[in-house]
């Protein structure tokens, strides 16, 4: 008799907190358990279209998102909890030669880094693990945005939170976008009311890659920005980087 009566004061405690919270205008607390590390792999996979791993090393580290400086999307990623998922060595196939007959060579593309959203599983950003265009880094995201409205009518309307139809890996390929340059920043974002994929590549110009790493003056930067629509994989726009 006694465990009822304090099941039932525990049930009425209850009622009279949930009951505090409507009243204040408010709701039920409630927690949304996080993802795994083996989850967030999984999502990166997915969205990367990485299905075949050999070779590939795989790991995630759980990391808060800082000074990020996305366009547009910036106060969707900065100062969010993430796994930060790293894939080296990834490579994708590509036909060698044309017709149906052609046989497949394997090109090696890079080594990715996505930042998987621990409460969401959304992709925030993909990027590859080398850097070489300081300068962008130095302009503001305001100078930066601005320029995009300004020279293309360029607008990201916030993260995409469905399931790309044709993954990052598979869009690049379609397109030849992306495939043997030094860095890759890739967002996945609603362009235009359509889920797209935004592809920033950047390459230095002039030089075997062994000449850039003895070389003291850097090589110029080209750079180019595709837009990518993920349910297709039809390409939505491109322009010179920003």
């Amino acid at each position: 008799m006694r465990r009822f009566r304090l099941l039932g004061l525990m049930i009425l405690l209850s009622g009279v907190a949930l009951l505090a919270v409507a009243l204040a205008g408010g709701a039920a607390p409630t927690t949304t358990p996080a993802m795994t590390t083996y989850q967030a792999i999984t999502t990166a996979r997915a969205v990367l279209g990485l299905t075949d791993m050999t070779g590939v090393a795989a790991s995630a580290t759980r990391i808060t998102m800082k000074g990020d400086r996305s366009p547009f999307v910036h106060n969707e990623i900065g100062g969010k909890v993430c796994y930060l998922v790293a894939f080296d060595n990834v490579q994708i196939k590509m036909p060698d030669g044309e017709g149906e007959a052609a046989e497949q060579r394997t090109v090696p593309i890079h080594d990715f880094r996505v930042a998987v959203e621990a409460s969401t599983g959304k992709v925030l950003r993909i990027w590859s693990a080398e850097w070489l265009d300081p300068p962008t880094a130095r302009r503001s995201i305001a100078e930066i945005e601005a320029k995009l409205d300004c020279n293309s009518h360029e607008r990201w309307d916030g993260i995409a939170t469905t399931v790309p139809k044709v993954p990052l890996l598979e869009a690049m390929r379609r397109n030849d976008v992306g495939l043997g340059v030094e860095q890759l920043d890739v967002w996945y974002v609603m362009y235009k009311g359509a889920p797209t994929w935004i592809v920033l590549a950047r390459s230095q110009i002039g030089g075997t890659a062994m000449d850039r790493r003895e070389q003291t003056d850097p090589y110029p930067i080209y750079g180019w920005r595709t837009g990518i629509n993920a349910d297709t994989g039809r390409p939505v726009f491109a322009g010179n980087i920003y």
